[in-house]
């Protein structure tokens, strides 16, 4: 049976600054306005498992009533403000999960909850990983070294089992890190759509969000609305300064 993953960083409001998105409608970044956005945005997506990025913990809390699915969610360290989440459509619930912060002290984190289906479980991990400035050296990339620890929490959490990795990893698709899941056996479902960008960076738009897995399983990934390099998000029709990004898979073995 098919079996439909989503990812979405949301945008935590915590960081919504004025001098960051001053091209923006008011109403598009109004946390009222806008929470009542992402929750039609999340059942929009018709997914089995939602993984969702910059989760604050109200925004769980209030997402928990308003959607009330089983979750799994884990705050970052270091005075942040926000988490990542993982979310299940009934009857599916979350088998083991776990949750872990990186070792390099930025306080990033990780999630990895087993998901039992008919056909047999499935891992799925979601984070986000730290930003790296253009030319840092690769010994001082925290993407790096995240991307290294979230492939060893998979296989010290989940060994023998299909994997899906997601969440907003900040680099593009021909990034070295995104080489680090390719040599663990990960594959990028969105690989055979080179302009499925999801989200506009200092005037360029581009992909930073991902959804990787291991070849026990086969993707279908959801088309993406085109978005060029002038488009303003957050928007009155997408709430967050990213777009979501979907699939459908089947277990082969």
């Amino acid at each position: 049976m098919p079996f439909t993953v989503a990812s979405w960083n949301v945008l935590a409001d915590a960081y919504i600054r004025a001098d960051l998105y001053k091209d923006c409608h008011p109403d598009a970044i109004d946390p009222a306005l806008r929470f009542g956005r992402l929750v039609d945005g999340i059942e929009a997506l018709n997914a089995d498992v939602v993984c969702l990025q910059e989760v604050q913990e109200d925004f769980s809390s209030r997402l928990a009533v308003a959607i009330p699915w089983k979750r799994c969610f884990a705050k970052k360290g270091g005075g942040r403000k926000d988490g990542c989440e993982i979310r299940m459509r009934p009857p599916a619930a979350p088998g083991p999960w776990d949750s872990f912060r990186y070792s390099d002290g930025s306080g990033h984190v990780a999630i990895v909850a087993i998901v039992p289906l008919p056909e047999g479980p499935v891992a799925v991990a979601t984070t986000h990983l730290k930003w790296d400035p253009p030319g840092t050296p690769a010994e001082k990339r925290f993407g790096f070294r995240q991307a290294d620890e979230l492939i060893a929490g998979l296989r010290e959490r989940a060994s023998g089992l299909p994997w899906i990795a997601c969440g907003d990893f900040n680099v593009t698709a021909d990034d070295p890190v995104l080489a680090r899941f390719a040599e663990a056996g990960l594959r990028d479902a969105y690989a055979s759509m080179p302009r499925a960008n999801t989200c506009v960076a200092n005037g360029r738009a581009r992909r930073i969000d991902f959804l990787l897995y291991t070849a026990d399983l086969m993707s279908n990934p959801r088309p993406l609305p085109l978005l060029a390099d002038d488009a303003i998000l957050p928007s009155i029709r997408v709430p967050s300064d990213h777009l979501p990004i979907a699939a459908t898979f089947e277990r082969l073995r």
